[in-house]
């Protein structure tokens, strides 16, 4: 349920008063903190969840942005999650969906972030229809949307998957965002033939960021140098002037 701006999970014995909502449910953002920081590269949530049915009229989880984290919702805000009683799926339509769009081969393979969420979409879309359920409308949150072009599935992965990310990759580097541009090429060396461009476009990054740790080296021991010329001249005016006022007296 949504409370206070806030998306919250509610276990079985959480307490969907006002009262009660922050000190029994789980708050979303608390679980994608904690992906976080696991130290995967990348974080993807699958939530197979709905609105409050005791809310008739407050919107459901969804709305509120997880940094960071790619989030797939079984529905809309304003919609409910349903099952499927039938004995070929037994499981939630969003469930079912995305199982089976896992398993697709070939060239309609979901390899990526954006043709797994387009085929849960339509699938959910085609169930839902065809059991007499009312309408489900499965989205994604992608942060950053350049994850959209994320390759989920390694060894599906066409050419075609590969060129975004490598084009993503050399834009960062021409930005000098050499962090992420490290991360993009070992993306596209975990999963392209031409290891060769990968390689070398690694190699590359890594002598650029030695670079940088040199250029800030050198400063900072300039800087200290400074420093210190400035501190012997301080030290060097208050002996004089220490040395004046003996002469004086």
């Amino acid at each position: 349920m949504r409370f206070n701006d806030r998306d919250y999970l509610m276990p079985t014995d959480a307490d969907p008063h006002p009262d009660g909502v922050e000190d029994t449910a789980i708050p979303l953002y608390f679980v994608t903190e904690k992906l976080r920081r696991c130290g995967a590269d990348n974080v993807i949530l699958f939530l197979d969840a709905c609105r409050s049915q005791e809310s008739s009229k407050g919107l459901g989880i969804g709305e509120e942005k997880q940094k960071g984290v790619i989030t797939f919702f079984s529905c809309s805000p304003n919609e409910r999650s349903y099952e499927i009683e039938d004995e070929k799926i037994q499981q939630g339509a969003f469930a079912y969906a995305l199982l089976e769009s896992l398993r697709i081969k070939d060239e309609g393979n979901c390899a990526t972030v954006e043709r797994l969420y387009n085929s849960i979409s339509h699938q959910v879309s085609n169930i839902n229809r065809q059991f007499g359920k009312p309408r489900q409308t499965p989205y994604a949150i992608v942060e950053p949307a350049t994850k959209y072009h994320l390759i989920l599935l390694e060894k599906q992965a066409t050419e075609k998957d590969i060129a975004p990310l490598r084009e993503e990759a050399l834009e960062a580097e021409n930005r000098g965002n050499l962090e992420l541009a490290e991360q993009l090429w070992t993306r596209v060396l975990a999963v392209s033939l031409d290891q060769e461009k990968s390689l070398k476009a690694l190699k590359r990054i890594w002598h650029k960021q030695d670079n940088v740790k040199l250029v800030t080296t050198i400063q900072n021991t300039d800087e200290q140098k400074k420093q210190s010329i400035g501190n012997k001249a301080v030290e060097s005016s208050i002996k004089k002037q220490i040395k004046n006022q003996k002469i004086m007296k």
